[in-house]
């Protein structure tokens, strides 16, 4: 289970936080999954669009089984 504090610390404080790469599951108001991209920060000038990366996936044990990790990516 992510507890809040983890959610921040895994996701909102992160230097590439990007609001539009992130993706919650809700299944009866409760978040059950969720994935989150970043931009990473670029290390030196670049001429090529920068790529996400995923930084974050989660699926609560429950809902595995119904493949909701591939359906978030």
């Amino acid at each position: 289970m992510i507890t809040p504090a983890d959610f921040t610390e895994r996701v909102l404080i992160q230097p590439g936080f990007d609001p539009a790469g992130l993706i919650l599951a809700l299944l009866d108001g409760q978040v059950v999954g969720g994935v989150h991209a970043i931009k990473p920060l670029p290390l030196a000038p670049s001429y090529s669009e920068q790529r996400h990366h995923i930084a974050w996936l989660a699926v609560d044990p429950t809902y595995r089984q119904a493949n909701l990790g591939s359906q978030l990516l």
